[in-house]
């Protein structure tokens, strides 16, 4: 049996799940993100710049994803934004999280 990854909140994730209030997306996410525990590189798919090194799952009846990075080293998967996916709207997790990236980077 593969070894168990540790699963951290980074602070932009732990914040869009508070901001969420319906308890049944909640629970949905949170299974989600639990699953990562077990290959995380299999469950999601590796996304492409702006975003490269970070994959992403679809969750919660596929409207939201999560965004996160895999350390083989420290087996452990950083969720980094949990957000709901909204092409062309400057809400969309994916327009948020390269945002949130060119901030951490300049």
């Amino acid at each position: 049996m593969a070894r168990r990854y540790a699963i951290d909140l980074a602070p932009t994730a732990f914040a869009s799940l508070r901001r969420l209030a319906n308890r049944k997306t909640l629970r949905e996410l949170g299974e989600a993100i639990d699953g990562l525990a077990h290959e995380p590189d299999l469950q999601g798919k590796p996304l492409a710049a702006p975003l490269e090194g970070i994959w992403s799952i679809r969750a919660a009846r596929d409207h939201y994803r999560v965004l996160y990075e895999i350390d083989e080293t420290q087996r452990r998967v950083t969720v980094l934004v949990v957000g709901e996916r909204r092409p062309g709207e400057q809400s969309d997790v994916y327009r948020l999280a390269a945002r949130l990236l060119r901030d951490l980077t300049t």
